[in-house]
């Protein structure tokens, strides 16, 4: 009798270790899309920045695979059409030059996801190998030709001096320089912004000099710019309508991974839609 009595509450524990189990099933067999959704809803897996600001200065040090310190990441070179980074300057002294500073093809580098930073996969021997950065030859790196295409032949009748095509520009002179909209100054582009799966400037931030009373930073699509033959960068809207862009405040990229916002940025600058993934 005993054991008859203790049967309801047997039946109710077997009843809910039976649903507890129905229920261990359905998060195991549920769409991979809801259980995403439930992970991202956790601090730890929240959605990283899509683009990082780009760093360049004695602070940036790179360090080799065995730990070994390499040097500083001083300049990038950047196609100044589509905002690739061709080439990253290092400066690596060396015995012979303690300035040396040496180009590194950017396909060389390896993006670190877990820390969001560059990494060199070279050993101190490797990168002294590889060509010292020459000033006078930025426009012809990555087969750039410094000419004017058309241009008749320096000394040929009626030719003109031959202008310089600027093909390269240096990420430290894009950045603290100026940005002009419609012919007129408007800002000073403040970041460059990295998109480390392709390897290229995606974006600037711009501070405005014009007064307009907000702080927050407008942010231009680096396809959206247009680059004379002298490499200066402007926009061709008026400074009156580039303040209705979207902008992000200093610090807070987390818009630029919002697919939805970079849709409606790219739709403000009359951009196509960008394939694949935010970016």
């Amino acid at each position: 009798m005993h054991h008859v009595k203790n049967m309801p509450a047997l039946a109710l524990l077997l009843a809910t270790a039976l649903v507890a189990g129905e229920r261990a099933t359905w998060a195991q067999t549920t769409p991979a899309g809801q259980t995403k959704q439930a992970a991202t809803a956790t601090p730890d897996k929240q959605a990283e920045p899509a683009f990082v600001p780009v760093e360049i200065g004695p602070a940036n040090m790179l360090k080799g695979p065995d730990g070994q310190a390499l040097g500083a990441i001083v300049d990038h070179v950047v196609d100044r059409q589509n905002g690739q980074i061709a080439f990253v300057i290092v400066q690596a002294s060396t015995p012979e030059n303690p300035q040396r500073r040496t180009l590194v093809p950017f396909s060389r580098f390896t993006w670190n996801a877990k820390e969001r930073k560059l990494e060199l996969p070279l050993s101190a021997a490797e990168l002294a190998k590889l060509d010292e950065y020459d000033p006078k030859n930025l426009q012809t790196l990555g087969g750039a030709q410094a000419s004017k295409e058309g241009a008749p032949k320096e000394g040929a009748p009626g030719a003109e001096p031959r202008k310089e095509v600027v093909k390269n520009v240096l990420a430290s002179e894009v950045a603290r320089g100026p940005l002009t909209a419609g012919g007129e100054p408007f800002g000073t582009i403040d970041t460059l912004l990295l998109d480390p799966r392709r390897g290229a400037i995606a974006h600037v931030l711009v501070a405005r000099t014009v007064p307009s009373g907000s702080k927050d930073f407008v942010v231009v699509p680096w396809q959206a710019m247009k680059r004379s033959d002298d490499g200066r960068l402007g926009l061709s809207l008026s400074g009156a309508e580039l303040e209705q862009a979207p902008t992000v405040q200093r610090g807070n990229l987390a818009p630029l991974s919002d697919e939805k916002f970079l849709a409606e940025l790219r739709a403000f600058y009359k951009l196509p839609p960008m394939k694949g993934a935010a970016g």
